[in-house]
């Protein structure tokens, strides 16, 4: 799915996929690219759609007594701003989040 809204005022583009569903926790596993980098993007395209990013007390419907932020970053690829060389991040495997 793709999530072509601005946020901010300015243009934005989300790519959405479902990895994994629990039943019993009504929650989902999902894999967000995005193309452009505005802040909190993920959570408002997530939460525009109706899926808001669990524990996400600002864009979406939590409170004090649920669990914090669950959003987790396992890879980013970037050009340095400064070098211009591609830079590229990855999560081990282990620390990636599990439903």
């Amino acid at each position: 799915m793709t999530i072509d809204s601005e946020v901010d005022g300015k243009p934005a583009r989300s790519h959405a996929k479902l990895l994994k569903y629990n039943d019993e926790q009504n929650r989902s596993l999902v894999q967000v690219k995005i193309e452009s980098g505005r802040k909190h993007q993920i959570r408002i395209h997530m939460a525009s759609i109706g899926y808001p990013v669990v524990g996400d007390r600002q864009h979406g419907i939590a409170d004090a007594s649920e669990v914090n932020l669950q959003l987790t970053s396992c890879y980013l690829k970037f050009p340095c701003p400064i070098t211009g060389e591609e830079k590229e991040f990855e999560l081990p495997q282990r620390l990636r989040p599990a439903l």
